[in-house]
């Protein structure tokens, strides 16, 4: 036999040979989509009603505030301008105005800090919850599945700016999802799982 036809043979016998190795190590990927799996969340719910109950209490303290500060305007201005009484009520209430603005500023930069403290918590959580599941079920990879809208409405693609659209396309870190790796439900049940046996 001659060698110009062995080894083009021996090459097409390691191919075979090689196959499933290749397929061996082929890395499996999945998805998620880490905004699905916020809102299903039980301590994200939780977590937003204590914020809710927070912002609402806001709202009526600067509500009474707002009153306080609109009654003793109320009364100065029914005084004469340079009468002792005037000065004095002047002088109140720029004092509780510095002491609303004061407390306004704080109060929101507190609510500002609690939300953002929030939302890194429950990031963290669902980025560990993402690699439990990986690892349960032997995926290597796990993509982001943001499903992103591109509007077709062609009045609102004509309003939209190109790098805002641009963005958008972009954003896409997934094009095709057969869903058959999708672990985005998995991740809820273990997160709520895991919330709830911690407060039974």
């Amino acid at each position: 036999m001659r060698l110009s036809y062995l080894f083009p043979a021996l090459a097409l016998v390691a191919a075979f040979a090689a196959a499933p190795v290749r397929a061996q190590e082929a890395q499996k990927i999945g998805t998620v989509n880490p905004a699905g799996v916020f809102e299903k969340m039980e301590e994200r719910g939780d977590a937003q009603k204590a914020l809710n109950n927070a912002l609402e209490d806001f709202k009526k303290k600067d509500a009474d505030f707002k009153a306080k500060l609109n009654e003793l305007k109320g009364r100065r201005d029914q005084l004469e301008s340079k009468s002792k009484q005037f000065i004095e009520l002047n002088q109140q209430l720029m004092n509780d105005a510095i002491q609303y603005d004061t407390w306004t500023k704080i109060s929101q930069a507190n609510m500002q800090r609690e939300q953002k403290q929030m939302l890194v918590g429950l990031f963290r959580q669902i980025q560990e919850a993402v690699g439990k599941v990986a690892v349960l079920k032997k995926i290597d990879v796990i993509l982001t599945d943001q499903k992103v809208e591109i509007p077709e409405d062609p009045n609102i693609l004509g309003q939209m700016d190109i790098n805002q659209l641009r963005g958008l396309i972009n954003s896409q870190v997934v094009i095709y999802n057969a869903g058959k790796l999708d672990i985005t439900q998995d991740v809820i049940l273990m997160l709520n799982n895991d919330y709830l046996n911690k407060h039974k």
